[in-house]
């Protein structure tokens, strides 16, 4: 179990590789804004292995453990997103005890952020199948709302080198090959990453849901942290939280719809507590970030965050 383990981290990191390679040089073709290209275009495509695990748990599993693991998937990303992966941007960044800069636009989604997701508390105390079937499509329809509002910015990301294909053949049109390959990896990594990480949870006998929101995250988080940890050694700081606020809307929105519709919802003190602290934490992150830079202190909030829900759920 664990060299499968070890061999989906392998395969999801070198797809990041060759993914942020690729969507840099196809986002300067293309003349989109670092702001689109990291946070719309990255996550569509990054968010594929969640999408996979939530339709493969209620598929292929029990009425309760689907729902747990689709659940758990469903609010452990956010919980992530939000809470550890800019730790991880911080570290790889080189922006020191300045904190790191980032263009304005990048505020836009931890708002969205921070105004959509406590619509998830309605159907978590209501939890009954009339009040999910009525919120769901008010979820579906703010992922595109958020699209027509996110601002545009002129600014192009202009990519450092040539993707790794077109400079091993010299043809320019392979990075579309490379895109397709990563996202691919990314896909095959993942799923073998999400189906061993809970049958170890299991084993473990620890509650599914809390078991799943701290497992199959680590597995399907991992691509747009580790796409967002190269663009913010690179310095490029926007593409990198864009990668994971515009994740973050997604698990806000879309991801939420699908759950209301295909799983029963039930109270949880974990979930809650994600809904709020996740909320809480994005409209912080948005009001540094619109003054173009994102302050040390909020990673390291996320930080003491996250440890005190280990704390809360292992007391």
């Amino acid at each position: 179990m664990l060299p499968e383990i070890a061999a989906g981290i392998a395969i999801v990191f070198v797809a990041s590789l060759l993914f942020t390679d690729s969507v840099e040089y196809i986002s300067f073709s293309r003349q989109w804004s670092r702001h689109f290209a990291g946070a719309v275009f990255t996550p569509i495509f990054t968010s594929i292995p969640e999408l996979t695990v939530l339709l493969l748990a209620v598929s292929q599993d029990s009425i309760s453990t689907g729902g747990s693991i689709a659940l758990g998937t469903v609010f452990g990303e956010p919980l992530f997103i939000v809470l550890i992966s800019p730790v991880v941007l911080l570290i790889f960044s080189h922006s020191g005890m300045r904190g790191m800069t980032v263009e304005s636009e990048a505020s836009f989604p931890y708002l969205f952020i921070s105004a959509s997701f406590p619509l998830c508390i309605v159907p978590l105390l209501l939890h009954f199948r009339t009040v999910q079937l009525l919120e769901a499509p008010l979820l579906l329809l703010l992922y595109p709302l958020y699209l027509y509002l996110a601002p545009v910015s002129k600014k192009v990301a202009e990519p450092e080198n040539a993707p790794l294909f077109s400079r091993v053949t010299g043809r320019n049109w392979t990075a579309y090959i490379q895109l397709l390959l990563s996202i691919s990896m990314l896909y095959g990594g993942s799923l073998l990453l999400v189906h061993n990480i809970p049958q170890l949870a299991i084993e473990l006998q620890a509650p599914l849901l809390l078991v799943s929101m701290l497992t199959v995250p680590v597995a399907t988080v991992l691509p747009e942290t580790a796409i967002g940890a190269i663009w913010a050694s690179r310095g490029r700081n926007t593409l990198a939280f864009g990668a994971l606020s515009g994740e973050g809307v997604l698990y806000c929105t879309f991801y939420p719809f699908l759950s209301l519709l295909l799983v029963q919802w039930s109270f949880s003190i974990h979930v809650l507590y994600t809904i709020i602290i996740v909320s809480l934490l994005s409209f912080l992150y948005f009001l540094s970030s619109r003054s173009g830079k994102v302050a040390l202190w909020l990673p390291l909030a996320g930080l003491f965050f996250f440890i005190a829900f280990l704390f809360i759920s292992f007391l």
